[in-house]
């Protein structure tokens, strides 16, 4: 019986470290990083996202918020610059954000990524309403 509660004790201990996530993934703050893409080149990104939850049913299938911000890359191919709002949901660890430029004649970008750590996103995108379609990868940390 004693060695019971011991290991009860060692398992509360463990799971109270911080190493593990306790309730929903928080995707809302600042984010900056790397965009990379086969068309723009290299690049930098930044998203300043909030968000809001949204109830599911039925319960207990997971959580999913509504995401929302705004905006901002720049490449090497200054071309291929680009801001404006950002938009989409996030369910469990996993996101989707549409990024709708604010100047007419730049790209919308369609990225899905994951939440890789507390303070790390990652994941791939597409362009759409381009000239010159780009695919690529981002990789975002929370500032």
């Amino acid at each position: 019986m004693g060695r019971l509660i011991m290991l009860a004790g060692i398992l509360a201990c463990v799971s109270c470290n911080g190493s593990t996530l306790t309730g929903p993934p928080n995707f809302a703050g600042n984010w900056a990083g790397a965009i990379s893409g086969t068309r723009a080149s290299d690049g930098t990104l930044a998203l300043t996202l909030t968000q809001q939850p949204l109830i599911l049913t039925p319960p207990g299938t997971g959580t999913q918020d509504q995401l929302e911000g705004t905006w901002a890359a720049t490449f090497s191919d200054e071309a291929a610059d680009g801001g404006g709002t950002a938009s989409g949901d996030a369910r469990n660890s996993s996101v989707s954000l549409t990024l709708t430029p604010g100047a007419p004649g730049q790209c919308a970008y369609e990225l899905t990524g994951t939440l890789t750590s507390t303070t790390t996103m990652q994941g791939t995108y597409r362009t759409s309403s381009c000239t010159t379609p780009d695919t690529g990868t981002f990789a975002v940390t929370k500032q």
